[in-house]
């Protein structure tokens, strides 16, 4: 059909999530178009996490990635995310609320900044059964908890 395809692996803490996933993306392009490249990372992540290639019938493919590591900005935590977050209580169902504070992060400043107030918006916990709420009790909160 004349389409132009490329493919490759994207990890998504280099593009601003707080996780550590590989993505497989495929790009094509009509003919005439031009095969966009792969986007560039934005934030620095693991290297070991950062093995953008992959191996096909014995032959390895590399996407179009220049820097494979690099980003301009530190990576973003969990904590990053989170750690201005109210504690939801069991079964709670306000749709709105106000935060406690300020931001605690950069990351929660551009949020927060999206909203164009200091209101936290879907913050629910359905009703949870009395095992797995006692299960929820035990997990750990200290930084640097598995």
């Amino acid at each position: 059909m004349g389409y132009q395809c490329t493919f490759g692996v994207l990890q998504a803490g280099q593009h601003g999530v707080a996780q550590t996933w590989r993505q497989a993306i495929i790009l094509a392009a009509a003919p005439g178009e031009k095969l966009p490249l792969f986007p560039e990372p934005l934030h620095v992540f693991a290297p070991q996490t950062c093995q953008l290639s992959m191996v096909v019938d014995d032959k390895k493919f590399m996407n179009n990635i220049t820097r494979l590591s690099l980003g301009p900005f530190r990576t973003i935590t969990v904590r990053d995310m989170v750690s201005d977050l109210l504690e939801v209580r069991n079964g709670a169902s306000a749709l709105e609320i106000s935060y406690n504070g300020e931001p605690q992060s950069w990351f929660q400043r551009q949020l927060r900044g999206i909203q164009y107030q200091p209101i936290l918006r879907d913050h629910i916990c359905k009703n949870m059964r009395a095992l797995v709420a006692a299960c929820m009790r035990h997990i750990l909160l200290a930084p640097g908890s598995n």
